[in-house]
């Protein structure tokens, strides 16, 4: 192999670690030898197009600059009536003989949606280790502020139900079961930002 040869290789180890994007740019992996990666310039040049979309913040119609705002933006009466349609439709399918301490089902309500939401979301800040502790009278353990909003039979029972769509409706993706749901909340996010001039992909995603 002459110099050459050697000046336009770049033999890189599985194990190490390039310093920077602009190390690999306009080089192509030719192949794998004793597990090490042959590396040689490719001669691509990436066209860059201009761009002349807008950018920046969509209307928001909020009445203040808080989380819940926000939440409830996204998350709006629109969309948590399809989560209370589909529960209440879930029951309707798959009802419960009575149970004993158990009230009869009544329908969700929004109001209580967004309740169980909201506990679904405490439960990250404050642990327990089951779904009955939040309701807990032990002085160790009890969290009052929970048993204000409702009682725990009924959180268990809207929790059993908890649906997102239908399942009489036969479907082959592996998400049918939440795949109408997401493409109102993509919907939703599409419509309150355009996106910036230049995207950054985190690899946590690929």
């Amino acid at each position: 192999m002459n110099n050459s040869t050697l000046n336009n290789e770049l033999i890189a180890d599985n194990h190490s670690e390039l310093s920077s994007d602009d190390e690999i740019e306009n080089f192509e992996i030719i192949g794998d030898r004793r597990g090490d990666r042959i590396w040689r310039p490719s001669g691509f040049s990436p066209i860059l197009h201009d761009f002349i979309g807008e950018t920046g913040e969509k209307d928001f119609n909020i009445e203040s600059d808080t989380p819940s705002e926000y939440f409830r933006w996204f998350f709006d009466e629109e969309m948590i009536q399809f989560i209370v349609d589909q529960t209440n439709l879930y029951q309707r399918q798959n009802p419960l003989l009575e149970q004993r301490n158990m009230a009869s089902w009544t329908d969700v309500s929004i109001d209580e949606m967004y309740a169980i939401l909201a506990l679904t979301m405490l439960t990250e800040l404050v642990n327990k280790n089951c779904v009955q502790d939040y309701w807990s009278t032990d002085p160790l353990i009890q969290t009052p502020f929970i048993a204000k909003i409702f009682t725990r039979n009924r959180c268990l029972q809207i929790m059993r139900f908890l649906h997102f769509a239908d399942n009489l409706i036969d479907s082959p993706s592996k998400l049918a079961k939440i795949d109408d749901f997401i493409d109102k909340l993509k919907l939703k996010f599409n419509n309150c930002i355009h996106p910036r001039t230049n995207l950054r992909v985190q690899f946590s995603l690929l």
